[in-house]
């Protein structure tokens, strides 16, 4: 029988092994890859995938076996298609291809280099009706300019893609052109853009910024039967689905963003048709200028943006004191009050005159929901004019327009004014 460890009472072995025997925990994440699993095992696996009416699979990856065939992997793919979000039984690029084959909705190539004609490749089954992709995650896979007309026929074709993932590649201004053009095509069915790491510079945020004022316009087809749109057979639900859907989520991390690139993208924001709740620009160069931008874009209260995400641009004193001047402005006139704001300005050498001037807002009714003020130079002053601030929120009438979440770490504040800051956000939820 098997020896006992020293010091381990007698019994636990065969305990543990009959605790294991009878857990019903279930299943998420099963990693066979790189083994010697044969076709009468992995059939073995797949009827027990089949059979398990409670499966919670979520990750499956069976890569670096032998081969189990399309018919393998289309069985493995209906088996756990309710919850599984990722299943790789062959090298990751074939996987995709055939997961795009099989209807799967998300598809993840993240770190998986594609090649001179990977995005050919991946593009190809793309074009079947069958396909059902909501998410596309292409992070760091070496995509170029030259692979962007591919990805943007490939957005003409699916009309389920909602989320498009192409941060840490290698796209510059004139890749950034060619998705602003998808953008703007009829039907294009994207919510949720990601771009952030790459190197669009202004020129690049200007093509975004004229997508935001032209949105997409809604496909006109006559209802009944499928029809024809761009050489691609599309059902009623697809175009109904595709109609209703505009961006909503922009991220545009460090990618070289200066003064012109966030003056554009502000004034796109104040366009009427800007249907925008996100934009995430940490890590650029907006500057003081361009938090003025922005400024007047919270002077709106129409507007639809709720989060601006401003990290790591060197905006200091002087920009928050404009974003905060906006967002009193904001507060006038007989419009409704404007959407409540999640606001991200982390390392951007903020002192406790920025700091008070939030505050003065806050006292006034800025609608912020989220603040993060983390890793600047705030002082246990500027600390306590937040905490008045949101003291005064809390007894005031619209308890709802109080702040959620802040976030302070990084400052040198000082003990009691933590302490302070943390009662007053506590009593404020």
């Amino acid at each position: 029988g098997p020896r006992r460890v020293p010091g381990e009472p007698r019994g636990r072995r065969e305990a543990s092994s009959g605790m294991v025997a009878q857990s019903r925990a279930p299943l998420v994440s099963l990693n066979l890859a790189r083994n010697r699993l044969q076709q009468a095992g992995a059939e073995e696996l797949l009827k027990a995938m089949e059979h398990g009416h409670e499966s919670r699979l979520q990750t499956l990856e069976l890569h670096g076996n032998v081969d189990l065939g399309d018919s393998f992997f289309s069985r493995v793919v209906m088996a756990s298609r309710r919850n599984c979000r990722s299943i790789v039984p062959l090298d990751p690029l074939q996987s995709a291809l055939q997961m795009c084959k099989a209807g799967c909705y998300r598809v993840d190539l993240t770190g998986v280099h594609l090649g001179a004609h990977g995005m050919e490749r991946l593009a190809a089954p793309m074009s079947n009706r069958r396909v059902r992709l909501s998410t596309l995650i292409l992070n760091n896979v070496r995509l170029t300019d030259r692979d962007m007309p591919c990805l943007c026929d490939v957005l003409s074709h699916c009309f389920g893609i909602e989320q498009l993932d192409v941060s840490w590649n290698r796209l510059t201004a004139v890749g950034a052109e060619s998705m602003s053009s998808a953008l703007q095509a009829p039907g294009c069915p994207l919510v949720h853009l990601d771009l952030g790491y790459n190197s669009i510079g202004d020129d690049g945020a200007r093509s975004f910024a004229l997508a935001l004022e032209n949105p997409p316009q809604r496909l006109t087809v006559p209802r009944g039967s499928p029809v024809h749109v761009d050489a691609v057979d599309v059902t009623d639900a697809h175009v109904a689905n595709a109609e209703r859907r505009v961006l909503r989520v922009l991220r545009l991390a460090g990618n070289g963003v200066g003064v012109a690139g966030a003056e554009c993208l502000a004034c796109a924001l104040r366009h009427d048709l800007s249907a925008l709740c996100e934009l995430h620009l940490c890590s650029n160069r907006v500057g003081v200028a361009g938090a003025m931008s922005f400024a007047n874009v919270l002077a709106n209260p129409r507007r639809s943006l709720c989060t601006l995400d401003l990290a790591v641009n060197r905006l200091g004193d002087k920009g928050c004191q404009a974003l905060a001047e906006g967002l009193i402005r904001g507060l006038g006139g007989l419009a409704p009050p404007p959407a409540p704001l999640t606001l991200n300005l982390r390392s951007n050498s903020i002192g406790d005159e920025g700091v008070s001037a939030l505050a003065t807002a806050l006292s006034r009714g800025a609608p912020l929901l989220g603040l993060d003020l983390s890793y600047n130079r705030i002082t246990g002053a500027g600390t306590s004019a937040l905490a008045n601030a949101l003291e005064h929120c809390r007894s005031s009438s619209s308890p709802d327009r109080t702040i959620t979440t802040l976030r302070l770490e990084g400052n040198p504040t000082g003990v009691e004014a933590q302490a302070m800051i943390a009662s007053s956000v506590r009593a404020s939820t």
